[in-house]
């Protein structure tokens, strides 16, 4: 749901990925990341944001339009 609205207003200038950490290829793709989760006890799912831990244990579709108007020069 977030990922169709943020694709409809942002088009080709964004890109929204999904990964399911319970894949294996995801899981040593994003070791970096599994590992500070687990060691911060963050609770999936984890939004990552220009390959950066933002929110954990929701998304925040409100949140993650600010920053993508923060870097998009929109803010």
């Amino acid at each position: 749901m977030v990922q169709g609205y943020i694709e409809r207003i942002y088009g080709d200038r964004v890109s929204v990925d999904y990964y399911d950490a319970a894949e294996p290829q995801v899981t040593r793709d994003f070791a970096g990341v599994v590992a500070q989760a687990q060691e911060r006890y963050w609770p999936y799912p984890l939004v990552l944001f220009n390959g950066k831990p933002v929110m954990a244990g929701h998304v925040d579709s409100y949140g993650l339009l600010g920053l993508l108007r923060e870097e998009l020069g929109q803010a």
